[in-house]
């Protein structure tokens, strides 16, 4: 997975926006891009407060941009392990550039 983010002023009170992308080119079916998305959605909602501790703690907002770049259908176990990881290491990257 990768994600791109951007300090942005998000004109609502939320801490931070996501979008979501599953290249077409890689997975041909729709129904297997929709799979992939509601597992990466549900996972960044569980996993969110990781996130919004620390931009609500420093009144920050992001845009977040996240696609998803394996070949193959990942389990829910392994995407939410990977959304974890991204989550912490934007943090640390966040607080590292102020």
């Amino acid at each position: 997975m990768r994600l791109f983010y951007l300090a942005h002023e998000i004109p609502s009170s939320t801490t931070f926006q996501i979008a979501v992308s599953v290249p077409k080119k890689k997975f041909k079916r729709a129904p297997d891009r929709n799979l992939l998305k509601r597992r990466i959605k549900e996972a960044i909602r569980l996993n969110k407060s990781l996130l919004e501790e620390y931009l609500g703690a420093n009144n920050k907002q992001l845009a977040l941009f996240l696609i998803y770049s394996s070949d193959e259908i990942l389990c829910y176990a392994e995407i939410e392990k990977k959304i974890i990881l991204i989550l912490k290491r934007l943090v640390n990257e966040v607080s590292n550039s102020i």
